[in-house]
């Protein structure tokens, strides 16, 4: 099974940058994700939790349970995050009420209903709360890998740069970054991780017997669910976005799924849930401090 995740996923990346180079897109950010993510971070998470023997978790229908959730993902893609969520976006009017209401449609869409799909099965859950490796083994993770994606987004983007326009004293932003933390890892932490790790990988490799599989599958997927939403409600000013489909496809598999590979080899050999969703959010927390910040001050 572990030559057969290899190549599944090399050939998808492969095709899907290969297609991104004839057509003038985003190889070279494709080459870059999977080099950091794929070929660096995850191998230092191996390390750093080596000793640590797989464990299968509490599946009790596998093969069911996953036909259930990808069923469930596929309506998530192209039904609730395509013109449901744009329809619910635009419906909804800016600042704080709309960004509170997507938190709460999100927490839905991702953890409650997912949730209830399992329950209904008569499966169990109690598996996501049993971390297996010690607290101190999942600090050192969170700090380290906090502090490189936050120190990676400080030197490649300039969001730092945007949250000085906003917020120019050293303080303020040094808070703003925290709150954005917070809040990315409830927003895009808790939400993303729990339906497509906890959830969705968990059973993939209890249904296939092989974990490696389970992280390329699930990173696979983790990457096309994007391309949906990048498609339907991307504009020019979009990362990813196309008007050829094809493209848009090769640059969830290429560019996002990468980001999958790491999340998923932290949460197979930690089963922290905690882990996984707060080093989600310190991805993510730089880019949006400018955002946060100047929604609440326009509020203010």
């Amino acid at each position: 099974m572990r030559k057969a995740a290899i190549a599944i996923y090399a050939a998808s990346w492969g095709a899907s940058t290969a297609y991104l180079a004839y057509a003038g897109a985003e190889w070279a950010l494709a080459v870059a994700i999977l080099a950091i993510f794929g070929l660096i971070l995850s191998p230092v998470a191996l390390l750093l939790t080596r000793n640590r023997s797989a464990i299968a978790g509490d599946v009790r229908k596998p093969r069911g349970e996953i036909l259930v959730l990808l069923g469930y993902i596929a309506f998530y893609a192209f039904v609730i995050f395509g013109p449901v969520y744009g329809w619910l976006k635009d419906a909804l009017p800016d600042g704080q009420t709309e960004e509170g209401a997507l938190f709460l449609f999100k927490l839905l869409v991702h953890v409650a209903l997912p949730s209830a799909l399992i329950y209904a099965m008569r499966g169990s859950l109690a598996s996501l709360w049993q971390a297996r490796v010690g607290r101190g083994r999942v600090l050192l993770c969170l700090l380290l890998f906090s502090a490189a994606l936050m120190a990676l987004n400080a030197v490649v983007s300039p969001s730092l740069a945007r949250l000085a326009e906003v917020r120019p004293d050293l303080g303020a932003q040094i808070g703003w970054i925290a709150l954005s933390w917070i809040w990315m890892s409830l927003v895009a932490g808790l939400c993303e991780e729990y339906l497509f790790r906890g959830l969705l990988q968990t059973r993939l490799a209890a249904w296939s017997g092989s974990a490696m599989l389970a992280i390329a599958l699930a990173s696979l997927l983790f990457g096309l669910v994007h391309a949906p939403g990048l498609y339907l409600r991307g504009d020019a000013e979009t990362f990813g976005h196309s008007p050829d489909v094809l493209q848009v496809v090769s640059y969830s598999i290429a560019v996002l799924s990468p980001v999958g590979l790491f999340f998923g080899v932290l949460w197979h050999r930690t089963r922290s849930l905690l882990l996984v969703v707060v080093v989600h959010g310190a991805m993510d927390a730089l880019p949006f401090a400018a955002p946060l910040a100047k929604l609440f001050s326009a509020a203010s």
